[in-house]
Parts: C-alpha cells; structure tokens; sequence
C-alpha cells in the first residue's frame, strides 16, 4: 500500500518533453492501476491531469496491514526494479523518502528505523530505542528529524545526525498508526487504535490539541497544505476536517471503512480511498463527493499525490490488518447485542469466533436478536502466520 510518500523527480537536470494529447490520453485512460477515465470528464481532474512528469513514486505494500513488506521506487514509464533494498530482521511496516530524495527511512517489527541511500541501496544507520513494533515513519521538512509511532503507545522524535533518541510523547491510550509532520515543522499530529487524533508541540513534546470525535480507530491523520487543518480518516466510515483548535469542521461520510484521506497540494481538493475497491475525490468547500474512481478489484488501501497535484498512485491488498478496523465498525454496531465476557478476540494467528454454530459475516450487516449468540467469523484473514515474513524493501 502507499503511505503519504513525497515524490521526487530524480532526472530534474533533465528537459521533461511535453506529451502529445493522444499520449496524455493514453495515461488518463489507463491512469496507473487501469483506471478507465475518460480525458474532459471533470474540470478538477483536469486541473489533476493537466501535465504528466516524469516522477518516481515510491509505493509501500504493508503499513498497517503488516503482511506485505515491499517497498518500490516506480518509474511511472518504465516500471523497472532498480534495487533490493535488505537489512530487517522482521516485517517491514512502513517506509519514506527523505524531502531530498536521498535517503529511504523503513521502519519494522523488529524495533528498529533504518535509513538507507537511495542510489547505492547501503543502510546509512539504525535508529533504536522502540520497544515494540515500529508502526510508522516520518521525516521533518528540513529532514533533521524523524518521528514515528509504535505499537506501545508511543511517539518518538529522533535526530537524524546524531542517530539520538531526542522525545519520547506519551498520550496515546492505544497503538500508534500516523505519524506526520506540520509543513513547516513545528507541529506533529499522531492517529491511533485509541479512535483519537493529537496534535503535538514538535519542539516541546507538549500536547496541543487532543481531537476526540471519531469512534472507530483512527487510521490517519495529516495537516492540510497551509497548516490550519487536519484530516483524519476512520473505521467508523468517516473522513473529518479539524481547525488546529481541535474544532471539527466537516465529517464527509463514506459507505465502508476509509483507509487514507489527504489533501492536494492546492487545499481545495480531498483524496480517499476505502475498504470498497474505490477512490473519491472531495470538494473541500462543500463537503460534496466529485467522482468516484472505480477499478481495483479489492480495497484500496493507499494512495497518495504528486507535489504538483499532477499524479495520482494508488494500491491495494487482498488480505490486510485493516480489516480490524470495519470488525471494530462492525463491533460497534451491535455492541448492545454482545457480552463482553464471550469475545474471544485475538489479533495474530485466529479467527474471532463467538459461537461455531450461528456465523454472522462482515458483509452481511445482519440485524440479530438480542439473545443470538453471534460469531464474527472475518473470511480471508489469518493474520499474521499466514504470510510468509517479508523483510525486503525493493526499489523499481
């Protein structure tokens, strides 16, 4: 899946030559993961697809699903594998590129940040300190400093120089699964399975803002391009725009889990992807959905934007961890109708079985009655021994 990578042209010395329209149709109709979009369908695509660049994109396969761990540096004309990037002792959860394009950081299970060279592949350092699974990574504007999230609660500031451990926040009641910086560096705003959002003091460590309004886990969280907002995106189906005040401002209500909400470089334009094989495009004015962009064949899990608005990557996983977060929604729905003492509910290795004779799928939205013992059997998920242990990061 793609996390919020920066993208970078890596040719820049070069002259990028101008495509004719026949080819910029050609791009449009075929639109990265044959998304079959006709050119002149809207006029904010167009704004979208006016120019197409020469850009590698960097796309990430597991950030929070923890079953695929590859990492891929994609030539958007070529589509060739440049390296394999190997160092981890364990699952690589998330990887980003340095604001120069530089370095990768990759962050894993194994408790570790490691920081890579991007043209030779050699591993430049190793940042410890975690104790627990690294979850998320994040560089500073400046690339000084990188902050990540951890599966105990945690978010850490570490100086890139020094390889030294500078903050450890302390705030979240539950795993950390967003990590981001301010574009000016001065904030952090962190999401988490706890269903809130915080708003950090990047210097300081303070806590600014806590926004609490989400009831499902919060999967991500990032500000918007002037700094004033931040978008989040939940299991509770729901992408929100917050003022820094922590005041919730617009909630843009979706039909299944959303697993990424961002903006476009110019602030006006919203990008989400959910757990029903599509993408959305918003108005950030009005609120109101402006296409829907349908063509993978399972949940889109990430995506992410070119600087210039230009491009537009996105990926999906058949079998992810995010199914938890439409279990959680699904939860919560008929949290009148469950015992707390009869969940048997585990995250790694099982099924969540309630009772082996009455089975109640996700997808079914069945009502039940209140004294039916219900079973939560969630298909195509075995979670973490299912997958093979990938620890590569391979650049293309």
């Amino acid at each position: 899946m793609i996390q919020s990578f920066p993208f970078f042209d890596t040719e820049k010395s070069k002259r990028i030559p101008q495509l004719s329209e026949k080819e910029t149709k050609i791009i449009i109709q075929n639109w990265l993961r044959i998304f079959h979009i006709q050119a002149g369908w809207i006029d904010y695509f167009s704004k979208i697809i006016a120019k197409h660049v020469k850009l590698f994109i960097f796309v990430c396969f597991a950030i929070v699903s923890f079953f695929l761990t590859k990492a891929h540096i994609r030539n958007t004309d070529q589509i060739k594998q440049i390296q394999v990037i190997e160092g981890h002792s364990n699952r690589v959860s998330n990887a980003k590129f340095s604001p120069d394009g530089q370095y990768v950081a990759s962050c894993s299970w194994d408790k570790t940040i490691r920081l890579w060279n991007v043209a030779s592949g050699k591993h430049v350092m190793e940042l410890q300190g975690c104790l627990s699974l690294v979850l998320d990574v994040s560089f500073s504007p400046d690339g000084k400093y990188i902050v990540s999230g951890s599966s105990d609660k945690m978010v850490r500031i570490w100086n890139i120089n020094s390889g030294e451990l500078v903050q450890v926040l302390t705030g979240h009641l539950n795993e950390v699964w967003s990590t981001s910086y301010s574009s000016d560096g001065k904030m952090i705003v962190s999401a988490s399975y706890d269903k809130t959002i915080i708003i950090w003091n990047a210097k300081s460590g303070e806590i600014l803002k806590q926004l609490i309004g989400h009831y499902g886990p919060v999967i991500k969280a990032s500000f918007s391009p002037n700094d004033k907002y931040i978008i989040s995106c939940s299991g509770d189906m729901t992408i929100r725009i917050w003022n820094i005040e922590g005041k919730e401002l617009k909630k843009l209500q979706e039909h299944t889990a959303v697993y990424n909400a961002k903006y476009f470089p110019d602030g006006q334009t919203i990008i989400s992807c959910s757990a029903n094989n599509t993408i959305c495009l918003w108005d950030v004015t009005s609120g109101n959905e402006i296409q829907k962009l349908e063509g993978h064949s399972e949940r889109v899990s990430e995506i992410a934007v070119s600087p210039d608005g230009n491009t537009i990557s996105s990926s999906f996983l058949e079998m992810n961890f995010l199914d938890l977060v439409i279990f959680e929604n699904f939860i919560y729905e008929y949290k009148n109708f469950i015992k707390k003492k009869d969940r048997n509910f585990c995250k790694k290795d099982t099924f969540f079985e309630h009772n082996k004779e009455k089975k109640t799928h996700l997808g079914d939205r069945k009502i039940v009655q209140p004294n039916t013992h219900l079973t939560f059997l969630i298909h195509l998920i075995k979670w973490i021994h299912i997958k093979q242990k990938q620890t590569k990061i391979i650049i293309r």
